[in-house]
């Protein structure tokens, strides 16, 4: 290659520089989106945009606003809505929210 040929490559790579650093952020977020995509169709769980994102047992117990040994004790029984994410119970905040109107809501046996 001869010095000329360096100069436009060199040029060339200044102005597509811009072009591929968008072309590469695009190929990644769609990595990114397939990634979530796939953990969805493993886990069985819907696909949320950070709104409808599971909670953990201490966000469950501060929404509802009771202890986190009753929401462990209602896992337990099977008696409140929860999925097991990797050896983690979660919750959906909607199913939570219809669980909690009273004609859905059956507590374990022995509780009032």
């Amino acid at each position: 290659m001869d010095i000329h040929e360096t100069k436009f490559v060199a040029r060339l790579a200044l102005v597509l520089e811009p072009a591929l650093r968008s072309v590469i952020g695009e190929m990644m977020a769609e990595l990114r989106r397939h990634s979530e995509d796939r953990s969805v169709a493993r886990t069985g769980l819907p696909a949320g945009d950070g709104e409808e994102a599971l909670m953990t047992v201490r966000e469950a117990a501060g929404y509802l606003r009771v202890s986190e040994r009753a929401i462990y004790d209602w896992v337990a029984a099977n008696a409140v809505p929860h999925r097991r994410v990797g050896g983690s119970v979660r919750f959906d905040k909607g199913e939570l929210n219809e669980w909690t109107k009273p004609a859905a809501r059956t507590l374990p046996t022995g509780e009032k």
